[in-house]
């Protein structure tokens, strides 16, 4: 406006008249497209950032039970009772994956009411809770307290979701980083939460990585491909919605091997053991056995599979409680509670594995009273868990 007054006062001088005006139009320059997505780009990464909180809360909230059942042996007592672990499995997805769509469909809901209903992101939405539920549960077997894998999950959750997102996203739209961001954005794939807020932010801000990508500008780097602005392709959301499935199946899959206990078939393998091949396994005292031992040894030793259990009979209370000792067992009788040289190892990641039973043989009849006796350590509760399947037995054999 300055000018104007400026040629105003000139032209009045020039003129002689000390009325005379003109009026001055100014148009601006419209608002360079660059501008827009970017100004786009930044209420993305705001929205990104505040889903991955939300989605990383769901899984957070599921490994609290998941570890309560564990802790508190409540699994294993379902399984006692006759329930299998198809069953238990099966129940908890089903129920954990009704109760995650509760919050997904809020957050669907409030995408439409502050118009954030970018393109095809419902669509991962709706996968995200049969994709990260038995994600969760598979990593639920790296902690024994669920204090620490809610800790976990939460900040794993939210840096794939939020964090690595946002980073992966500036990569692939400098010309020097773009081969880095093109790798990376399949590698953080492994996690639910990324594959979500990843289709959000190409759905919501897409344009920037396609314009780069484009551009001819680059004289200092190569770039490395073109990335179409279709949503639907494979390099873009197409791409995480089948890898949201994959991680469904993949994750059930670990979940059947884990709970089949097939890696146990490779604990000979220092690096699967996370162990070090040098160290040495802590095998206590030297065994002494006295001879009732040694004779209950040599019995269990003669049973094997050829000879048949008898059928029960139940007795009257006076003939059934009988010192066992006292009681001169058939030799071709096989025990209702048999076991045969059982062995437990203990071999926890990254230290020595530690002998907690070696060489225990006992067997049990009906009618029968039996204790453990023993020291701290000596390996009773051991003995208990294995016979009720807690734990696994890492030799011997235990019949029931």
């Amino acid at each position: 406006m300055y000018p104007q007054y400026l040629y105003t006062a000139i032209l009045r001088v020039a003129t002689g008249d000390p009325e005379l005006n003109f009026s001055m139009t100014t148009t601006p320059f419209p608002i360079y497209q660059m501008f827009i997505d970017l100004e786009e780009a930044a209420g993305a990464f705001d929205f990104v950032f505040m889903t991955a909180i939300a989605l990383a809360l769901i899984p957070c909230v599921m490994v609290q039970f998941i570890l309560n059942e564990r802790e508190l042996q409540l699994k294993h007592q379902q399984l006692l009772s006759g329930m299998s672990l198809a069953g238990y499995w099966t129940s908890n997805i089903l129920f954990d994956i009704f109760m995650a769509y509760v919050p997904i469909s809020l957050i669907i809901m409030l995408t439409f009411v502050f118009d954030k209903t970018y393109d095809g992101v419902w669509v991962l939405f709706l996968l995200y809770p049969p994709a990260v539920v038995p994600f969760t549960y598979v990593t639920s077997f790296l902690f024994s307290s669920d204090i620490n894998a809610q800790i976990f999950t939460l900040f794993l959750h939210f840096l794939s979701g939020g964090l690595f997102t946002c980073v992966v996203f500036v990569l692939q739209i400098i010309p020097v980083t773009m081969a880095w961001g093109d790798a990376l954005r399949w590698v953080f794939c492994i996690f639910p939460s990324f594959c979500v807020t990843h289709g959000i932010l190409f759905a919501a801000s897409g344009s920037l990585i396609v314009n780069s990508r484009n551009s001819d500008d680059s004289e200092t780097a190569v770039i490395p491909r073109k990335i179409t602005g279709d949503v639907w392709a494979w390099e873009n959301l197409k791409g995480d919605a089948a890898i949201l499935v994959l991680h469904f199946f993949f994750s059930l899959m670990l979940l059947t091997l884990i709970e089949l206990e097939v890696y146990s078939f490779f604990s000979w393998c220092p690096c699967l053991s996370c162990r070090n091949c040098h160290q040495r396994e802590r095998r206590g005292p030297v065994l002494i056995k006295d001879d009732d031992v040694i004779a209950e040894e040599k019995r269990i030793d003669m049973q094997d599979g050829s000879f048949v259990r008898s059928s029960f009979v139940p007795q009257e209370p006076s003939s059934v409680l009988r010192d066992s000792e006292a009681l001169q067992k058939n030799p071709h009788h096989k025990d209702c509670i048999r076991v045969h040289n059982f062995q437990k190892i203990y071999e926890p990641a990254f230290q020595s594995p530690t002998m907690a039973v070696r060489q225990a043989s006992f067997g049990l009849d009906y009618g029968e009273c039996f204790a453990l006796l023993g020291v701290n350590g000596a390996g009773k509760s051991t003995t208990f868990k294995s016979l009720t399947r807690d734990i696994t037995p890492t030799m011997g054999e235990i019949t029931i």
